[in-house]
């Protein structure tokens, strides 16, 4: 048999674009994502420092348990135990404690006890006698969220923003349960903007797949007990370490993304290495009165995209570098480390596609000697972030993601500080402005406006002085050009500059989102609100509307950031504040 070949008429692309709605899809889909970038621009700072106040609760709430269950080892005490304390306090301020939460700490034995009537038989007798899974190697203590009492007026209660997801079961996998129970879970995640996109699937957007991070571990059947047990008490069951770990990884992936733009899969490279942090030391300038040391930190990452092993520069301000700090912290505890122990290298995650071009380190999102993949971050992010409403023009909920953030912070930079695209395109490590131009498209709504001590010693020690001899010629030149005059060499008004090299605000400080605010520095701002406030007056007197407009935009963007050094006050607070346990006895519900 003879065959013949025929040459195919080459494809044409438009004509297949027209046949599939490819064109039509796309622009659907950035609408969308412009649509979910304009609902989450405005509230910026509001979702940060939400999110460190949430972390602040949980961590005094992981102190606490960590208290009793010592308490409880050392006592004997017989379970269960009862304890409260109080929430919301500010001392500083005079501002009382506003709510009281309830709690009692259970092993399995003494909740089957408890709850005989809900139980068979045979588990009743097994508890009683101590046997099967009530052995004592194989108890634990887990902990009961009782009730949360108000206690300054009649609003309703705050109590914990995790709350619902246990009562609802929708940690984890979320498939246990009656198929009924199952549809009313995703029904409910439905309800809150989870899973929109396929409503057929069944999703899981608290699922993580490293064992113990948000979810109860499997391994001694706490996982199974857990769920059962919900079942018959009106409270709320939780083992508190996969919890607090979660929120803490959230709220890193949120500083990461939301101070430097950078992707998930760059965030998943941050270690504890002298490579990756690096802690630069510059002199101050001559003619300042604080002639102390400039301090400046960044991350050195592989950017998606690059194919050389070049490493680019993260710059981070201070409260970064304090979230670092907690979750190393965590990480040591978590494995039992002694200070100054090195972290665990871990393998990188197996699942990525650029897993191949990285070597096992400690990297810093990692949980039980396990990598955390994309998802898992995710997870942990909307895991912190859950119940914060974000509503598009139209009314539909939108759910916070790392690549959406990536989108308000480009969105940001370029619409409202007016910073060049191909200096964004350089923060966001993109080599196509069309990209960049994409990302950073004005929103609906401003189309409308537009009328009107652990770092120290985790971290290398370069002396820039020193360093820059070694470096390439080019950068030499580059570091004599910005030393002393802009960028991450330069100390700015009213905070940290993470901005590397030239200033694309023209050294318009006050407003440009390279900078991250620093409460310490809130008079340089007071003073240049003052001298602008100065300056609308004498532009309104002389006739230069234009000159006075720009000035009042300036007491504005001034009023902005002294709002933001409160937010970030107020969690700094928080952080310091220390809950007073009260025993309480037993009362069965």
């Amino acid at each position: 048999m003879i065959y013949q070949s025929y040459a195919l008429p080459p494809l044409n692309y438009e004509v297949v674009r027209g046949l599939t709605k490819i064109g039509e899809l796309e622009k659907l889909q950035r609408a969308k994502r412009k649509a979910e970038t304009d609902a989450i621009v405005p509230h910026f700072a509001h979702i940060r420092a939400e999110a460190h106040l949430r972390c602040n609760r949980i961590e005094r709430l992981y102190q606490v348990c960590k208290e009793i269950r010592e308490r409880i080892q050392r006592t004997g005490e017989s379970l269960p135990v009862s304890f409260s304390y109080d929430e919301g306090a500010d001392d500083e301020q005079g501002i009382p404690a506003q709510e009281r939460y309830h709690f009692r700490v259970w092993d399995r034995r003494s909740f089957v006890l408890a709850h005989q009537g809900d139980y068979i038989r045979q588990t009743v007798r097994h508890a009683k006698s101590r046997q099967m899974a009530f052995r004592e190697e194989r108890e634990h203590l887990f902990f009961e969220l009782v009730k949360v009492e108000r206690l300054i007026d009649d609003a309703p209660a705050q109590g914990l923003w995790f709350e619902e997801l246990l009562r609802h079961n929708v940690l984890g996998e979320n498939d246990s349960g009656s198929p009924e129970e199952i549809e009313a879970k995703m029904q409910w995640l439905h309800s809150w903007g989870y899973g929109l996109e396929d409503l057929d699937a069944h999703t899981r957007p608290f699922y993580t797949n490293v064992q113990g991070l948000l979810k109860w571990p499997r391994a001694s059947g706490a996982a199974t007990f857990l769920v059962e047990a919900g079942r018959r008490t009106p409270g709320s069951l939780f083992l508190i370490e996969p919890l607090y770990a979660a929120a803490l990884f959230g709220l890193l992936a949120l500083e990461a993304f939301t101070t430097t733009g950078m992707r998930i899969n760059e965030a998943m490279q941050i270690r504890l290495t002298k490579d990756c942090l690096v802690r630069l030391e510059m002199p101050a300038p001559p003619e300042a009165k604080d002639q102390s040391l400039r301090i400046r930190y960044a991350l050195r990452l592989l950017p998606k995209g690059e194919r050389t092993e070049r490493q680019y520069e993260y710059f981070i301000g201070t409260e970064t570098l304090r979230v670092l700090a907690r979750v190393g912290r965590m990480l040591e505890e978590l494995y039992g480390h002694q200070f100054g122990e090195k972290l665990a290298a871990v393998t990188y995650n197996p699942r990525h596609t650029r897993s191949h071009r990285f070597a096992p380190a400690p990297y810093l999102f990692q949980y039980n000697r396990t990598h955390l993949a994309a998802d898992d971050i995710t997870a942990c992010m909307r895991f912190l972030l859950h119940g914060m409403l974000f509503r598009t023009k139209e009314g539909q909920l939108v759910v916070l993601k790392a690549h959406l953030l990536r989108h308000a912070f480009a969105t940001h930079a370029v619409q409202i500080e007016r910073i060049p695209l191909d200096i964004v395109g350089m923060w966001l490590k993109q080599k196509n402005l069309d990209v960049t131009a994409y990302y950073s498209e004005p929103t609906a709504s401003m189309i409308g406006e537009a009328a009107d001590q652990y770092l120290a010693r985790v971290s290398s020690h370069i002396h820039v002085g020193e360093a820059v001899l070694r470096s390439p010629e080019e950068y030499q030149q580059l570091y004599e050009q910005a030393k002393g005059k802009a960028g991450t060499l330069a100390s700015v008004i009213g905070g940290d500059c993470v901005m590397h090299g030239y200033c694309p605000a023209k050294f318009a400080c006050v407003g440009c989102p390279g900078k991250v605010p620093d409460p310490a520095k809130r008079s340089q701002v007071e003073s240049h609100k003052q001298w602008a406030q100065q300056q609308v007056t004498y532009a309104l007197e002389e006739g230069l509307l234009p000159e006075a407009e720009r000035m009042k935009q300036l007491v504005r963007e001034c009023e902005q950031e002294l709002r933001q050094m409160d937010q970030i006050e107020r969690y700094r607070r928080d952080e310091k504040q220390i809950p007073i346990i009260k025993m309480e006895s037993y009362q069965p519900s």
